[in-house]
């Protein structure tokens, strides 16, 4: 009898698929703290240096949002 799982085929071992899992959670443990990174130095900076950078203070989110996760299409 051969068993299929929902998210891996059936050719993946377990350890494959535990080793795919811990990946993808240190990849998004990854974006988050570079999301709040930018976050925090963006927002550091005054009204004035993001309107010299071409930014307003409302978009500081939006573009955390690009650099971790990528620009959206």
């Amino acid at each position: 009898m051969t068993t299929k799982s929902l998210f891996y085929g059936p050719k993946t071992s377990l350890v494959d698929a535990i080793s795919n899992w811990v990946r993808a959670a240190k990849t998004a443990a990854d974006q988050r703290r570079l999301y709040r990174q930018t976050v925090r130095e963006l927002s550091s900076l005054s009204t004035r240096e993001l309107n010299d950078i071409g930014l307003g203070r409302w978009s500081i989110h939006d573009i955390a949002s690009d650099v971790a996760y990528g620009a959206r299409t």
